[in-house]
């Protein structure tokens, strides 16, 4: 009886995890990466583990269906990729040689709020503003972001402290994490954190092409494992098809034309508006001083006539 008891609490635990709208899966990643859960201040025994800023994890290797949860840590390596989405249709991109922690927290008012760490490298986030995390908290080394549901690229250069954020959708609000004021940061335009004689500083500056390409990279992955649990597919397939449709409604909110031309043209696959979203911010950018193989990434006009004809955004 205790047996069966035990089992059905493992259910109704793994259950409660699923229906979570914080847990992210892994829907799509190339190469490989690491999952590190369960910190602690002593080594477990047992199993991988790593110290990671001064903390023990168990490390797990990351697979297509992989669910993040509250505490993880997503590890990508140099050669590797990942993109998570949430229940609700949330995005996030992960780049290469990333690491990032999420957490949430019940406080008195019983609404979760999430937190976002950006340790080093990048992380794009498609995020609605009605959705559960509206009002997100995105960290870097020395600034803090508001996030009310946007389109957001987030670069931390390593352990300098130095970050850029680039807003591709909505408006941020950022703050160096001493700092009372905050900055709000719109589409098309980048702050970026530097640290001057220990104290960190906030620049805004229109968002070069060289930024957008940099975007572009973080976003795409080309070379995707393919999910051989037909579970895991159909489950990737759902959230895949939730993804497209999330960042539809908000493109919806904030751009009306545009989202009326992806319409027209039937284009309902969350990479590609994804893609279609920043090279449309391409198009006006000022071009970096130092120059750039914009020609390899199909990304300026050539990527809008393959959906849009002249006039239609």
């Amino acid at each position: 009886m205790f047996k069966l008891f035990i089992s059905f609490l493992t259910v109704l635990i793994s259950l409660s995890t699923l229906a979570s709208p914080h847990v992210g899966i892994i829907v799509k990643m190339q190469g490989n990466a690491q999952l590190l859960t369960n910190p602690s201040t002593k080594a477990p025994s047992g199993g991988k583990n790593v110290l990671f800023e001064g903390v023990y994890y168990k490390v797990l290797n990351v697979k297509l269906g992989t669910k993040v949860k509250n505490g993880n840590i997503l590890r990508t390596n140099k050669d590797s990729k990942a993109k998570i989405v949430f229940k609700n249709g949330d995005q996030f991109m992960v780049g290469q040689a990333s690491a990032f922690k999420i957490d949430w927290s019940r406080k008195k008012t019983k609404k979760a709020e999430t937190t976002v760490e950006l340790m080093y490298g990048a992380l794009r986030g498609v995020v609605d503003k009605d959705g559960p995390r509206k009002g997100s908290t995105f960290k870097t080394r020395d600034a803090v972001m508001g996030i009310r549901g946007t389109d957001f690229h987030l670069l931390q250069k390593g352990t300098s402290g130095d970050s850029v954020l680039s807003v591709l959708r909505g408006n941020i609000e950022v703050q160096t994490k001493n700092a009372k004021k905050k900055i709000e940061v719109s589409k098309g335009f980048s702050a970026e954190v530097s640290k001057i004689k220990d104290s960190p500083k906030v620049s805004l500056v229109k968002t070069t092409k060289s930024d957008l390409i940099k975007v572009h990279k973080d976003s795409v992955i080309k070379d995707a494992k393919k999910p051989t649990e037909k579970a895991v597919k159909k489950e990737i397939e759902e959230l895949e098809k939730k993804a497209a449709e999330n960042v539809l409604k908000d493109i919806s909110r904030y751009e009306p034309n545009l989202y009326q031309a992806l319409k027209k043209n039937k284009v309902n696959d969350a990479e590609e508006i994804n893609k279609i979203v920043v090279g449309k911010i391409f198009k006006a950018a000022p071009k970096k001083k130092k120059k750039v193989g914009i020609d390899t990434l199909n990304l300026d006009e050539d990527a809008y006539e393959e959906y849009f004809k002249d006039g239609e955004f």
